[in-house]
């Protein structure tokens, strides 16, 4: 390999992407309305619980008891205000306690109360509800129970430390950013073969081990420099080697399947119906980080969500490099595995 013919190919290759007034603009514009996004969503969390109650009975008592552990109450004047603010989402989960649950509890009757929750609510949320309208119960008129329990949390523990949406967003749209130019460098390669250009460079001395790193060299100034721009006007320098490596080598592994997408692509049209398919496939994973326990583990076999997970536990969690290393590693080898088929592919086209 030779620097200078290198060097020449990938200015060749970054003015050729630039010229293209499409990915120069989704480029750029991408950058700014990322930004922009995290700016104007909400920097805080609310982790402050809500319960709704309509009763006719005083429960003074039971109502202080909630409050104290941070939970809001409303009492609301009917069952039909009840249902409005569970369905508005205002609160997780409204009780109706019934007027005559002294006189039935006298005789020891059942007692039931009714329960409104979401259509959405995740069922632990709602066996702790039917669990917390008992105690209700309980703590106002002593019907108590000698309880001990034991709080294993399985997992990051997130009492007290719920993350804001914006903060939430931050690995997924570095993601975007640097998945978006995917397309960007499979196009160029697909254009270059669609209309030959690529075999006139090869009668110069230039090789194809050329070709490839002048292709890579683009494909990082691409992907790399928005996202590092973009982690640097929203996260700052916390965490910045870890994240640095993670930037590096996620910019690795989406050139990689550029160079996949260009190697399979007869021309440009098709360059940019397989970029799409594979940018929905890769951007999956993300869901789990927008919207966590949306996906089971099987989302795991794609290997963007090394890329993803990796991100938001460094921003998030602030994870150290004993914890990514696998991530990294991972990302390598999948980067590793379309390299060498792009590699194969690109070589019998060529020659």
């Amino acid at each position: 390999m030779k620097a200078k013919v290198i060097k020449a190919l990938a200015k060749k290759d970054i003015n050729l992407f630039f010229k293209n007034k499409f990915f120069a603009m989704i480029t750029v514009l991408g950058l700014l309305v990322y930004i922009v996004f995290y700016f104007i969503m909400p920097k805080t969390a609310n982790e402050k619980l809500g319960i709704g109650i309509y009763s006719n009975i005083d429960l003074t008592r039971a109502v202080e008891l909630v409050k104290r552990t941070d939970t809001e109450v409303i009492l609301t004047k009917s069952g039909e205000d009840l249902e409005n603010i569970v369905a508005k989402k205002e609160v997780m989960a409204g009780f109706v306690i019934p007027s005559d649950i002294v006189d039935r509890a006298k005789k020891g009757e059942t007692i039931s109360i009714e329960l409104y929750t979401p259509y959405d609510i995740e069922p632990e949320l709602k066996d702790a509800m039917e669990y917390i309208g008992k105690e209700l119960i309980y703590a106002e008129f002593g019907y108590g129970l000698n309880i001990e329990s034991k709080n294993i949390i399985l997992g990051k523990d997130l009492v007290g430390k719920q993350i804001p949406i914006r903060d939430r967003m931050v690995p997924v749209f570095i993601f975007l950013l640097i998945i978006t130019e995917t397309l960007g460098l499979a196009s160029v390669i697909a254009d270059e073969v669609e209309r030959k250009t690529i075999y006139s460079i090869l009668v110069t001395p230039a090789t194809i081990p050329d070709i490839f790193v002048s292709k890579g060299i683009m494909g990082l100034v691409t992907t790399f420099i928005p996202a590092f721009l973009f982690v640097l006007v929203t996260v700052g320098f916390k965490n910045f080697g870890n994240l640095l490596l993670l930037l590096l080598f996620g910019s690795i592994f989406v050139i990689s399947i550029g160079f996949f997408i260009g190697s399979i692509s007869k021309d440009m049209m098709s360059a940019i119906a397989w970029g799409v398919l594979f940018f929905i496939i890769l951007f999956v994973p993300s869901m789990n980080v927008i919207a966590p326990g949306s996906l089971t583990e099987w989302v795991r076999i794609i290997p963007s969500s090394f890329l993803v997970d990796s991100l938001h536990g460094v921003i998030n969690f602030g994870d150290s490099f004993k914890e990514i290393y696998k991530f990294l590693l991972a990302l390598f080898g999948s980067a590793a595995i379309f390299f060498g088929v792009s590699t194969v592919i690109l070589r019998r086209r060529f020659q």
